[in-house]
């Protein structure tokens, strides 16, 4: 009976940590819109893998300071992330494709992407008759995003660059509806 008890103290306590574990390194997410179909469609629930953008720390005279340096490697062209809304009358994250890196340069001609005057090789979504003549560097520490539905996404265009800072993580799993599961790469 005792024995028991501690086997099922112990369960309890490993599927504490794990829980723990999962609430740190993930979140949860709802896609709202069609900004990214088809690759994502209103409504299905994402999983996003926070620790991925994990940035180096130090200290400095006592106070812990947040650089620009990623553990695991900072975001990269085309990954799909999770950042906070970089408009202000909107409170809720959006999900996005990363196309700009910091330092490339982005034009749009004719609905084609161009990053650092190479068409991108864009074959998840659509593309639009949109032009944005305009040239621009990506600044440090920050990105351009793209929703995949250019059409109908409220994206870098609209509201510029988005700093690493607001980026919470990259989408690691579609898992509902569960007919719909994907694991991203």
């Amino acid at each position: 009976m005792i024995e028991d008890l501690r086997e099922i103290g112990r369960s309890i306590i490993v599927a504490s940590l794990i829980y723990i574990i999962l609430i740190i390194l993930t979140q949860n997410y709802v896609v709202k819109g069609k900004s990214m179909f088809p690759n994502l469609d209103d409504g299905q629930r994402v999983l996003v893998n926070k620790f991925i953008y994990f940035r180096i720390f130090s200290l400095d005279n006592s106070k812990i300071v947040i650089g620009d340096k990623f553990i695991f490697g900072g975001p990269k062209r085309d990954e799909v992330v999770v950042f906070k809304s970089p408009q202000l009358f909107q409170k809720e994250a959006i999900v996005k494709r990363i196309i700009g890196l910091p330092g490339d340069w982005i034009e749009i001609k004719n609905g084609i992407v161009l990053v650092n005057s190479k068409p991108t090789s864009e074959n998840f979504g659509f593309t639009s008759s949109i032009s944005f003549d305009e040239k621009m560097k990506v600044p440090e520490s920050m990105y351009f995003v793209l929703g995949d539905n250019r059409n109908y996404s409220n994206d870098s265009r609209l509201f510029g660059f988005v700093s690493s800072d607001e980026i919470i993580g990259r989408v690691w799993v579609t898992y509902w509806p569960f007919s719909e599961f994907r694991i991203f790469g």
